[in-house]
C-alpha cells in the first residue's frame, strides 16, 4: 500500500566472509574438523534468529561506517526479497542509529510502515496483526517530526497521503475512538498542502467522508474544490455528489439560491437555478433567471430555450423574437437551427398565420430531410385549411385530404418515430377522401392523375397531389 522508492543504481556492498558477520547463514559452514565448543556456538547463534549485525558491539560506541553498511545492506536484501520479518532487525537497527542512510531521505521510514502492514496481512492471529498495525500507527504519528529534526529530503504531501490510505484500508481494526484522526482528516491535511497534486480518486473520498460527518462541510469544501481545481473529472464527481446530498428539488433549489446570493453572476449556478424551476413549474421565476441568462452568456440554445418557454405559455409574438435571435447568434449548429424553424412554425400556426407555418416547416426540413415531425406538421397544416374554410364541404374540400395523407406517409417513411402517429392520422383522414360519385364527375380526377390544390381557400396551399381511390 505504502508507495516507497528503491535506491536506484546504488547497490549495498558485498564484504568478505571474515569481514561481515553472517546470520543463519553461519549454519552452512563447513563444520568437519571445527571444535565441538565452536560448532555449539553455532547453533546456539541459530537458535537465537535473526540479530542485527552491530548487536555485538557496545551500544555506547558510535556506529562505524561498516556496522551501518552491513545493517543496511542486509535489510534491504530481505526487504526486497518480501521477507520482511528477516528484514525488520536491522531495518529497525538502521532507524535508530542511521537513519540518514543511505541518501539522505525517509526511505528508512517509509520501508519500516510498509514492512509492518505486509507482517499484518500475513499474521496468524489478530494479536499479531495489530502488533504490527500499531507499530505501523506509532511511525507515521512520530517519524515526519523526527524527520524533520534530522533535516531528511521529505514530502509532507505525501506522507499525508500515506496516513490516509493507511487509516482507509486498515482503520476497520482500530477502535475509532481510539484513533490519532480520521482518514477523511488525513486527506484533507494532504489536500491542503497541495490541492492540484491530490487525485480525483482522493478528493471523492474525503467528499464521501465529509457527506457522512456534516453535509455544509461537505458542500463548503466542494466549493473550495471548484475554485482550486479545473478539471471536468472532478467537476462531473461534484455535481453528481451535490445532487446526492439532497432529497427533493425544493431542497436543492434553496441551496442554489443561497450560492447565488455570494456569487451572483455565475452561468452555471442559473443555469441549474432554471432548470429547477422549469421541473417545479416555477414560470415566473423562470422568466427572471433566463433574462439573467441571456445578459451574463447570450447563445443560440439560451434564446432557444426561453423562446420555448414563451411558446408554451402562448405568448407566439414573444416566442417569434426569442427564435430570431437565436438564430443569429454564432454558436448556432444545424440541428438547433432545424429544430428552431420548427418551432417558429409551431408559433405561427398558433396564430392561424398558416402559410408563414409551412414556410418555416419546410426550413426545417431543408435543413435535415428525416425531420418526420416537420412533415406532419405540414399535413396537419392542410386539415387545418379544411376546418378553417367556411361553408358546406365540398368534394374539393375533401380534396385537400389528399394531401395530406401524403405528407403524413412522408412523415412515417422519414422518421421511423413518427410511424405510429401519422398511421393513426392516415385512417383518420382517408375516410375523408372525395368518393366514387365525385370521381365520377370529375374528368380530371381518374386515380393515380396529378391534381393541383390552387383554388378558393387553398390557393395559398398551390402544391399538387396524387389522386386516390376512396377507402
Amino acid at each position: 500500500m505504502v508507495d516507497h522508492c528503491t535506491i536506484g543504481s546504488h547497490q549495498p556492498r558485498r564484504y568478505p566472509r571474515n569481514v561481515a558477520m553472517t546470520r543463519t547463514s553461519s549454519l552452512h559452514a563447513r563444520f568437519f574438523g571445527v571444535p565441538i565448543a565452536a560448532l555449539a556456538l553455532l547453533v546456539l547463534v541459530a537458535a537465537l534468529g535473526p540479530q542485527p549485525l552491530a548487536a555485538q558491539s557496545n551500544e555506547d560506541d558510535e556506529p562505524s561506517e561498516t556496522d551501518i553498511r552491513r545493517n543496511y545492506s542486509l535489510y534491504w536484501e530481505d526487504f526486497q526479497n518480501e521477507n520482511y520479518a528477516m528484514a525488520l532487525p536491522n531495518l529497525e537497527w538502521i532507524l535508530e542509529h542511521a537513519p540518514h542512510f543511505p541518501r539522505d531521505d525517509d526511505r528508512n521510514f517509509r520501508r519500516a510502515i510498509e514492512a509492518h502492514e505486509n507482517l499484518a496481512q500475513r499474521a496468524d492471529t489478530e494479536e499479531a496483526r495489530m502488533e504490527h498495525l500499531n507499530r505501523a500507527l506509532d511511525i507515521l504519528e512520530n517519524a515526519p517530526e523526527r524527520i524533520k529534526e534530522l533535516e531528511l529530503r521529505h514530502d509532507e504531501y505525501r506522507w499525508a497521503r500515506i496516513y490516509g490510505v493507511f487509516l482507509q484500508t486498515h482503520g476497520h481494526h482500530f477502535d475509532a475512538d481510539a484513533l490519532p484522526k480520521t482518514e477523511v482528516d488525513a486527506y484533507l491535511t494532504a489536500y491542503e498542502m497541495d490541492p492540484e497534486r491530490m487525485d480525483p480518486y482522493f478528493i471523492d473520498r474525503i467528499i464521501s467522508g465529509l457527506t457522512d460527518r456534516d453535509r455544509q462541510e461537505a458542500l463548503d469544501f466542494m466549493d473550495r474544490v471548484e475554485q482550486e481545481r479545473d478539471d471536468s473529472e472532478i467537476m462531473e464527481m461534484i455535481t453528481e455528489a451535490r445532487d446526492d446530498l439532497f432529497t427533493s428539488p425544493e431542497e436543492r433549489y434553496e441551496f442554489i439560491v443561497s450560492r447565488l446570493e455570494n456569487d451572483p453572476e455565475n452561468p452555471d449556478l442559473l443555469q441549474e437555478r432554471y432548470n429547477l424551476e422549469e421541473r417545479m413549474g416555477m414560470r415566473d421565476q423562470m422568466y427572471e433567471t433566463a433574462e439573467k441568462l441571456l445578459d451574463l452568456q447570450p447563445s443560440a440554445q439560451a434564446y432557444f430555450d426561453v423562446g420555448s418557454m414563451y411558446l408554451d405559455d402562448g405568448e407566439q409574438n414573444e416566442a417569434i423574437a426569442q427564435f430570431e435571435r437565436a438564430l443569429e447568434q454564432d454558436d448556432l449548429t444545424d440541428e438547433l437551427r432545424a429544430d428552431i424553424e420548427f418551432n417558429m412554425g409551431n408559433a405561427f400556426r398558433q396564430q392561424d398565420r398558416l402559410p408563414q407555418a409551412r414556410r418555416h416547416y419546410r426550413n426545417a426540413i431543408d435543413i435535415n430531410p428525416s425531420y418526420g415531425a416537420a412533415y406532419l406538421a405540414i399535413g396537419d397544416l392542410y386539415t387545418q385549411a379544411v376546418a378553417n374554410c367556411e361553408g358546406p364541404m365540398e368534394r374539393e374540400d375533401r380534396a385537400v385530404y389528399w394531401l395530406a395523407v401524403e405528407y403524413y406517409e412522408r412523415a412515417r417513411d422519414a422518421d421511423p418515430a413518427m410511424e405510429r402517429a401519422a398511421n393513426q392520422k392516415i385512417q383518420t383522414f382517408q375516410r375523408f377522401f372525395p368518393n366514387q360519385e365525385a370521381l365520377f364527375f370529375r374528368d380530371d380526377w381518374e386515380v393515380g392523375a396529378s391534381f393541383r390544390i390552387d383554388y378558393g381557400c387553398y390557393s395559398w396551399i398551390n402544391e399538387s397531389t396524387t389522386v386516390r381511390a376512396p377507402v
